[in-house]
């Protein structure tokens, strides 16, 4: 995608969709707000330097295109054959506005089926889509299962709309808590956005991942 969402996890560091930088001739900006004007300029205050961008070490773009091929065109979304670790960290070079704070990390154990879950994303309105939405949607979603083995989970909307292209990346919170918690990010779907189901990445089985790769680059960066 040209155009994504990510979630602020720590005050440095921005999660998202290894996929989102599969286009390398573009040079990567992070911009933090619920609205995003139809022209940023470089002295915009909500426009955040990247540090550095770390692609998870197993992403698995082929199995991903492979996997978008075969669900294009569903109504049910069967499991992925092989885990495809869609994840990338984005390191900022300078602290998010003061409106914004790290959200933590869902456990494992949480009841899903009982929880409310908001997917929130800058995607585009329908299917047919010219260009991303300016203003930051949410919407509710449904626990359809987990595949624990695969890092996978399946989400519904229950009739509306659902992901979209540009909501790559985008967080699925849990809320009903005393604050939100991370649970999962947007990953892929049926091409039509209006089907409602999302094949979003798992974060609590990558916390390590996140933790260890945190400090290597910190030292580096």
């Amino acid at each position: 995608d040209s155009f994504c969402t990510g979630v602020l996890i720590a005050p440095d560091l921005v999660l998202t969709a290894a996929h989102c930088f599969r286009e390398k001739h573009h040079q990567p900006a992070l911009y933090f707000s619920t609205q995003i004007p139809s022209v940023v300029t470089a002295k915009d205050p909500h426009l955040i330097p990247i540090k550095h961008v770390l692609i998870h070490p197993d992403f698995n773009a082929t199995a991903l295109d492979a996997l978008d091929q075969k669900i294009a065109n569903l109504l049910e979304l069967p499991d992925p054959p092989k885990a495809i670790n869609d994840l990338a960290l984005i390191f900022i070079d300078m602290a998010p506005p003061d409106s914004y704070e790290p959200v933590p990390l869902a456990s494992l154990d949480t009841d899903l089926q009982n929880t409310k879950i908001t997917t929130a994303g800058y995607g585009c309105l329908s299917t047919v889509c010219n260009e991303p939405s300016t203003r930051l949607r949410k919407v509710s979603m449904k626990w359809v299962r987990t595949i624990s083995s695969k890092n996978f989970i399946v989400l519904a909307s229950g009739g509306s709309k659902g992901a979209c292209a540009g909501d790559s990346g985008g967080p699925d919170f849990l809320e009903g808590r005393q604050r939100l918690e991370l649970l999962s990010i947007v990953g892929t779907g049926p091409a039509a956005c209006e089907i409602g189901l999302s094949l979003d990445t798992l974060i609590a089985p990558y916390a390590d991942w996140i933790k260890a790769s945190s400090l290597v680059i910190r030292s580096q960066i």
